[in-house]
């Protein structure tokens, strides 16, 4: 028997507690993610500096700056080549502790974060509630 344990990845119960079902998937949108991104299941992410296509939350100028969403399907797109997947955009209820957030992302980004997607009507809570 092999003693490394066997880690599963992100899934969408982990972080995601309600969304709007009844019109058509109202909560989720598919959008088109840039080249070059690794995104995982409850990752937050932001929109390029031309507002065209999704790429992980950074909290920085120009990609990345403001949280918009959070991936649902997860996508590794190659660099220069963009990519589809499905993102909750809009009204729902998620729990923070369920979120992917990239390395370089410090507590007061986090934060900020969820303040920016607060204002879209995704709302963070412990995830108990």
């Amino acid at each position: 028997m092999n003693g490394t344990p066997k880690i599963e990845p992100a899934r969408l119960s982990d972080w995601l507690l309600y969304e709007e079902d009844d019109i058509g998937r109202y909560s989720r949108e598919t959008v088109t993610v840039a080249g070059g991104q690794n995104l995982k299941c409850g990752s937050v992410v932001g929109l390029t500096g031309d507002g065209t296509q999704y790429v992980e939350y950074t909290n920085l100028p120009p990609d990345g700056a403001d949280a918009v969403g959070i991936v649902i399907n997860p996508i590794v797109t190659e660099v220069g080549t963009p990519g589809k997947t499905v993102i909750i955009a809009r009204h729902a209820r998620i729990a923070k502790s369920g979120l992917a957030w990239g390395v370089t992302i410090n507590q007061t980004a986090k934060d900020e974060a969820l303040v920016d997607l607060a204002t879209k009507g995704i709302i963070a809570v412990p995830a108990e509630a």
